[in-house]
């Protein structure tokens, strides 16, 4: 399966190496889930994940909610003294790829181990994909998403479109 996840707040966040304690309780606070301080994880409450992005940066990923608008919450926790609070849901596309052959189809194109033992569930990671910048999170054992920025999104989709037709089911392509 492979498709389009719309609707979704994404808020990158950058602490100071002098505000680090502050800003992670303020966003466990905020979001209630603590920020991964592992490199190439991700924490999760219910449907907000937060991937690490680097040493003291982070990714926050939920969908929108009506009435409720993250970034200015967290601008007004965290000032610019404190953290770098970036809004990025328009610059942003996110795809979806799951199923038993999904490690194969991003395998074609993304030069990552993804076998389950070193990519499991919960990690993410930076890389490219057909020379495109992408953000690639393992969101269960063979579900993912890939982080495109928006100009890119149309390209990306005709590459995995691509990859995956190799494994399509014959029983379909009848």
């Amino acid at each position: 399966m492979l498709a389009e996840r719309a609707g979704l707040e994404m808020v990158q966040v950058s602490a100071w190496p002098a505000t680090v304690d502050k800003v992670l309780q303020a966003l466990s606070e905020i979001i209630g889930v603590y920020p991964p301080e592992q490199p190439n994880t991700v924490a999760s409450r219910e449907q907000t994940n937060v991937l690490w992005l680097g040493p003291d940066r982070w990714l926050i990923v939920k969908p929108a909610e009506s009435g409720r608008d993250l970034v200015s919450e967290l601008a007004e926790r965290l000032p610019s003294d404190t953290a770098a609070v970036v809004e990025l849901s328009a610059g942003r596309c996110v795809f979806a790829i799951s199923g038993a052959r999904s490690r194969g189809v991003l395998a074609k194109y993304l030069p990552l181990d993804l076998s389950r033992s070193n990519f499991p569930s919960g990690r993410c990671a930076q890389s490219a994909m057909a020379h495109i910048g992408v953000l690639v999170h393992a969101e269960g054992e063979d579900a993912f998403e890939i982080f495109v920025y928006r100009g890119f999104a149309r390209h990306l989709w005709e590459i995995l479109t691509d990859a995956a037709l190799e494994f399509r089911d014959e029983t379909h392509s009848r």
